[in-house]
């Protein structure tokens, strides 16, 4: 053991020692190669020498604050690319699948508000100052219909209005009768109103107030006896056998949006209950707060289920995208600045690749560049595979002489492996538990495994990574989600990996004291 002990420190002596010779020897090989002009090898990219993530067209800084190195163009088909045996893909739950064509269905989300419909308002006001006599409708809320009595009203001018037309009527002068009536039509009597006193030639002392349209009261703004004038809103009838509903869609999504696509909105009560609208109009401008665009659909209301100011969930069909390349939404490796899947090559080699996306919906995830038609990705354990793949292309960067160094320490620590299985302690392990913390990228509930970017673990001499671990089955994956902090102890399995045997949340145990 005191043996295996040593070549454990030497190599690691060696790889960091090849590793930092490597990376200054070509960190300066490529600055003279810049400035002098000489080689034919062309620069693909910049890379950071300890997060090969981290690329730039230009030399400069990684943020770690190290010299960035280049990767030449005819490095770059090699580099990342990793073999993966068919025991460790059954391990880690590699599943692979073809990258398909398919038709997209482009649907925006939303939650919208139900308004009335502004074309189908009718605001009450007299065109003459008095008092309302008898509040007939007195009730918000209350359905009326065309042609109903709202109230009674004592108008001073309508009075002198009905005897100037009685008067013209018994001059028989058709010129003034003419006049007059034109007066009344102005100051708000329909035309059965100045028939009925054309007939009679009684004036009234109360002119009645109809309904001009079918609907409810939805304001109520005076009572009986109030002095009213023409700026007084008396009240408003709305007709909500249809309804408008505002919806806010984000700015990367309107381009999609026209007037006369159809939507559907589901109601919160009501299980399945859904109805179908279509966009009445697209408002034209971003909100500066929001950078939002609102968007007005339009609904059939008979049934009056639609009630003002309720909310509904909004769903609009966009055109939808025909032969688009599909992969699962699954599948798909996110990063802040770019998104790659893993790519099968066959053998059991493995390439993570940059793709460019276009329309994701809940399932799918449409590819506009970087895959093809009926090539293998990995659906499921991409993630460790891609972290193995960003690890191994570092090394490649590196220079020769790494390669076999990193193999050297691969080879000791199947060795203590081996150790562990015939009974022997692991140094590494023996005594305090091995721990770490970081945050979470995905959890994986149904195969027990999440994605973690953990900080450095000392005890076994990681750096900072983001992989696939698989969880004992005691913890509750349930309770974890994307971007929770977490704390973590590692146990090791038969089979020599890594496991997490105990997984805590960070915020809750500094709330426990720990």
């Amino acid at each position: 053991m005191w043996n295996k002990s040593i070549a454990t420190a030497i190599a690691v002596m060696v790889l960091g020692g090849v590793a930092t010779l490597s990376y200054l020897t070509g960190s300066y090989r490529a600055t003279q190669s810049l400035e002098t002009g000489e080689g034919e090898r062309q620069i693909a990219y910049w890379v950071a020498p300890m997060d090969p993530n981290f690329k730039s067209d230009k030399p400069g800084k990684s943020p770690m604050g190290m010299d960035l190195i280049p990767v030449y163009a005819d490095e770059e088909a090699e580099a990342g690319v990793v073999t993966v045996s068919s025991v460790t893909q059954n391990n880690i739950g590699v599943r692979l699948g073809a990258v398909r064509k398919a038709s997209i269905s482009r649907e925006i989300k939303s939650v919208g508000f139900v308004d009335h419909d502004e074309t189908k308002l009718s605001h009450v006001h007299m065109r003459a100052e008095g008092w309302i006599d008898k509040l007939v409708t007195n009730t918000l809320g209350a359905a009326v219909q065309k042609g109903d009595l709202l109230f009674r009203i004592y108008a001073p001018r309508l009075v002198v209005a009905q005897s100037d037309y009685v008067q013209a009527l018994g001059r028989g002068e058709q010129k003034y009768i003419a006049t007059a009536a034109e007066q009344l039509a102005l100051l708000g009597f329909n035309s059965q109103q100045i028939e009925t006193l054309r007939r009679s030639r009684k004036v009234e002392q109360l002119v009645d107030v109809f309904a001009a349209q079918d609907g409810v009261i939805t304001e109520l703004n005076v009572a009986e006896n109030m002095y009213v004038t023409p700026s007084t809103s008396i009240l408003t009838i709305a007709d909500l056998s249809t309804v408008w509903i505002m919806a806010d869609v984000f700015e990367n999504q309107a381009a999609v949006l026209s007037e006369g696509l159809e939507a559907r909105i589901d109601l919160s009560y009501g299980e399945g209950q859904a109805l179908f609208g279509t966009i009445d109009y697209v408002y034209p401008v971003v909100d500066p707060k929001t950078h939002t665009v609102k968007v007005r659909l339009k609904f059939g209301n008979v049934s009056g289920v639609l009630k003002p100011n309720m909310f509904v969930d909004v769903t609009i069909f966009g055109a939808p995208v025909e032969d688009a390349l599909v992969i699962p939404k699954d599948a798909l490796i996110r990063t802040g600045s770019s998104s790659r899947v893993i790519v099968a090559l066959g053998e059991g080699k493995f390439e993570p690749r940059e793709v460019k996306i276009g329309t994701v919906t809940a399932e799918t995830v449409q590819i506009t560049d970087g895959l093809r038609e009926g090539e293998q990705i990995v659906f499921s354990g991409q993630f460790l595979i891609d972290s193995e793949a960003s690890l191994s292309a570092g090394f490649q960067r590196m220079g020769p002489g790494v390669s076999e160094a990193k193999d050297m320490t691969m080879d000791i620590a199947e060795e203590k492996a081996e150790g562990l299985a015939n009974g022997e302690p692991d140094s590494a392990t023996a005594g305090e538990p091995v721990t770490g913390s970081g945050t979470v990228n995905s959890v994986m509930a149904a195969h027990h495994m999440v994605n973690l970017t953990h900080d450095p673990i000392p005890a076994i001499g990681w750096p900072t990574m983001t992989m696939d671990f698989k969880v004992s089955e005691a913890i509750d994956l349930t309770a974890f989600a994307q971007g929770d902090a977490v704390h973590f102890e590692l146990g090791k399995g038969e089979d020599g990996i890594f496991f997490i045997s105990a997984l805590h949340k960070l915020d809750a145990m500094k709330m426990e004291g720990h």
